[in-house]
């Protein structure tokens, strides 16, 4: 028996019509990776930028608790814009620095006391904000500065 040639078979491989679709289809999941890809480098970016904020509030921090009690301010409130190198760049932080004062709560009757022995603590707070995509972000560490009655610093 004569066989054709070319006969035509099903399984001489894919038609243009599934060619296409498996392209699609390939496509869309490229494209699902590389945005995955984009929201890495974007989570990355703002964990970078949220530790440069901690250091430096921290650095701020610890700055303030260094001083001694009398040195420190609690009514001042200051405000400073301090660039940090971020990823080969500059950003910029904003720094706000403001204190308060916790009166004496021991219980010692007021005609015992002088007005010197009223404040045994002083509360640093240190807020640092930046920007980024147009949202703010912000980062508040507090720190607490006390003396014991014969006026000797202990910071906590």
């Amino acid at each position: 028996m004569l066989q054709h040639k070319y006969a035509p078979s099903n399984n001489q491989g894919f038609t243009l019509i599934e060619f296409l679709v498996a392209i699609v289809i390939m496509m869309v999941g490229l494209m699902a990776l590389l945005q995955c890809v984009n929201v890495a480098i974007v989570r990355n970016l703002e964990n970078q930028y949220r530790d440069g904020a901690v250091s430096l509030a921290d650095e701020r921090l610890a700055a303030e608790t260094a001083k001694t009690f009398t040195l420190i301010s609690s009514a001042e409130v200051s405000r400073l814009v301090i660039p940090r190198p971020i990823n080969n760049t500059f950003k910029n932080y904003s720094v706000i620095r403001s204190g308060s004062t916790m009166p004496d709560v021991s219980g010692l009757p007021l005609a015992d006391r002088d007005s010197s022995d009223d404040v045994y603590s002083k509360i640093v707070n240190i807020r640092v904000s930046w920007r980024y995509k147009n949202n703010r972000f912000e980062h508040t560490m507090s720190g607490m500065a006390s003396r014991s009655r014969s006026n000797s610093p202990n910071i906590r």
